[in-house]
């Protein structure tokens, strides 16, 4: 029987039932989620399904239930933007789905107000014998607009679906990338008051997902709600000002988005296990001695530690040139991320990465060994490896924080020996103003009045 896993984290929220009937005028909830659950009846024979139908009336059942989402509350408020993650099948697009109003939740209850523009599942509500332009219409008016306020907004929906003459032909001839287009001009057109976005933002280029992004900021800006669903766990935590993370259709965690990026990451871990846990902090015991490099650094007290440390990250540090801990990166010079890890348990390919993340838990940059083509080879109980990786500090100013990890890629997927989230602080100090994230060290040069000669960009 599978069993499942009860909730690890939980965050301080009032109880949904003590804002229900907060004014959206206010500034009150805009979304309420209150212990809703969602079942489907499962039939082991297809006749079982006949006869649940022909008994039901007489209390007899012959399926059984299965939970896609169960005792789920949530609040999002005015100009919130909330982000939901969880593995595949944890229940997030059923969970959307009934907010959306297009599923009746088993148990609970869900309060919206104003206006809502959702865009679920690739397509939803659109006619595929229509036209663009006829399902534009069609897909305007469910979301609660007039054919006059349609008219009025026809020119900017079509200029920012950008799928030119395809607006007039049927959308069953649309390829995946024109239908998201197209939904998503849509919805973020009628002026909505909650924006519900499921993993559409996945499917286009790159510079439509940026026109995307783009406009999503212009919401946050005016104060419109966002729910996203997405696996782009870096546009979590730029987009999002808290999350949730769902697994076996159960609230696992909520609280900040980087936090519960993190949390994310380490239930996707397939290999963690308490006895994992257990043998890590025998041995982490054992080879604190050995630390060196980490002293003097800023470390984190609550670094985020998981994996089964079959091979163990004993050692870390940020140096600079002269071997030196690193509290603050001063533009242009150099530092050097040293690594070492200990192996417990033979081990073939291991994989050691860093990461370099900014405090709203955005990566920046960072590689690994197997990016680099560095094979660290089969390594036996008792073998150390040290890898060092130099590189620029020309970040933005600000506080950063080091993650680093040992991982190896095996035939039931990537085992995590041991991950170490956040476990480095330090400061960047740029050496000159720039934007971004990072100083790309640009040159410049100026072609004045009366130097141009043979065309532009060109001096003779």
């Amino acid at each position: 029987m599978t069993m499942t896993p009860e909730p690890i984290l939980v965050d301080g929220d009032a109880p949904a039932a003590a804002q229900a009937n907060a004014p959206a005028e206010s500034g009150g909830h805009l979304i309420e989620v209150e212990d809703v659950g969602k079942y489907y009846r499962l039939y082991d024979k297809p006749v079982d399904r006949l006869k649940s139908l022909l008994f039901a009336r007489f209390g007899k059942s012959y399926g059984r239930k299965f939970w896609a989402v169960r005792g789920v509350s949530l609040q999002v408020g005015r100009g919130e933007a909330v982000g939901i993650v969880g593995r595949n099948g944890s229940g997030k697009s059923t969970l959307l789905q009934m907010i959306a109003g297009t599923l009746r939740p088993s148990t609970g209850s869900v309060r919206t107000r104003g206006r809502i523009a959702a865009l679920l599942e690739l397509g939803s509500g659109f006619n595929p014998e229509y036209t663009g332009r006829e399902n534009v219409y069609l897909n305007a008016s469910i979301l609660g607009m007039t054919p006059a306020e349609v008219d009025a907004r026809m020119d900017d929906i079509l200029a920012f679906a950008d799928i030119g003459p395809f607006v007039d032909q049927a959308v069953k001839t649309y390829s995946s990338g024109m239908f998201v287009r197209l939904a998503f001009a849509v919805a973020v057109n009628v002026d909505p008051e909650v924006l519900i976005v499921d993993e559409a933002l996945s499917v286009g280029d790159v510079n439509f997902q940026a026109k995307c992004f783009r406009r999503i900021r212009e919401f946050r800006d005016r104060g419109v709600s966002i729910l996203l669903v997405t696996h782009d766990m870096s546009a979590l935590t730029r987009f999002c000002d808290r999350a949730i993370v769902l697994e076996g259709g159960r609230v696992m965690g909520s609280g900040a988005a980087k936090g519960m990026v993190d949390l994310y990451k380490q239930i996707v871990v397939p290999n963690e296990s308490a006895e994992g846990e257990k043998k890590g902090t025998d041995s982490a015991a054992a080879s604190a001695a050995g630390r060196r490099l980490r002293d003097g650094h800023a470390t984190n007290a609550a670094v985020l530690e998981y994996g089964s440390k079959d091979m163990e990250i004993v050692d870390y540090g940020i140096l600079d040139s002269k071997g030196r801990p690193v509290a603050v990166a001063v533009g242009g010079e150099e530092i050097t991320i040293v690594v070492t890890a200990e192996v417990r348990r033979e081990v073939k390919h291991p994989i050691l990465a860093y990461a370099i993340k900014d405090v709203r838990g955005t990566e920046v940059c960072g590689t690994n060994t197997l990016y680099q083509e560095e094979d660290l080879g089969v390594r036996h109980p008792g073998d150390r490896v040290t890898v060092r990786w130099t590189q620029r500090a020309d970040l933005q100013r600000g506080p950063y924080v080091l993650s680093l990890g040992c991982t190896e890629f095996v035939e039931g997927g990537l085992a995590v020996y041991h991950r170490l989230y956040d476990v480095i602080t330090f400061e960047s100090q740029p050496f000159q103003r720039f934007t971004g994230f990072f100083d790309a060290r640009a040159s410049v040069s100026v072609i004045r009045d009366g130097e141009h000669r043979g065309g532009v960009g060109r001096v003779e």
